[in-house]
């Protein structure tokens, strides 16, 4: 009997915050099909990318399992219809280690307002899923939203940091 859930389905992140639930997936079927959803929601006083990445104390092991299941990540919000923002397998999602790696960044805007973005994640066992039987994966995905730099407070003049240039007396001079 084939069990999967994740373990929060809604994850709050305010300013610079982020929050993890576990997908587990155990005994797929061959053929079998499952969605799972999870909605970040982002309030804050900047602006801030949300992405959603793999901790990778809990990734796949990059065994036969985490080969041959197929993973799709969907990114909805009120408005917007479901568009895909990630598919390959679920060792390909493992890899996903990191914010910098994440898939499904979008924006929350530091208005004070809410502003949610639901992701669902899709998987499917092959058609010929024998031996997977014993087999699953818990899968730890981060949300994170991390603060955008406000204007102006970025480097500023690429050469600044390099010392003015050398006076040279002249010949003759």
């Amino acid at each position: 009997m084939s069990t999967h859930s994740l373990s929060a389905t809604t994850i709050d992140l305010d300013g610079a915050a982020a929050g993890t639930t576990r997908l587990h997936l155990d005994g797929l079927t061959s053929g079998e099909r499952g969605t799972e959803s999870v909605t970040a929601h982002y309030r804050g006083d900047a602006d801030a990318t949300v992405a959603l990445y793999v901790c990778a104390a809990h990734a796949a092991d990059g065994g036969d399992f985490a080969q041959r299941v197929r993973i799709g990540v969907f990114e909805r919000s009120r408005d917007l219809l479901p568009f895909p923002v990630f598919t390959g397998t679920l060792a390909d999602l493992a890899e996903r280690d990191r914010f910098e790696r994440g898939v499904g960044r979008w924006t929350g805007r530091g208005d004070g307002a809410d502003h949610e973005v639901t992701y669902e994640i899709t998987w499917r066992a092959p058609a010929d899923a024998t031996g997977l039987d014993d087999r699953g994966a818990d899968l730890g995905l981060v949300l994170e939203a991390r603060p955008e730099p406000a204007p102006g407070s970025g480097p500023g003049d690429p050469l600044g940091d390099l010392p003015g240039p050398a006076v040279v007396g002249l010949p003759g001079g």
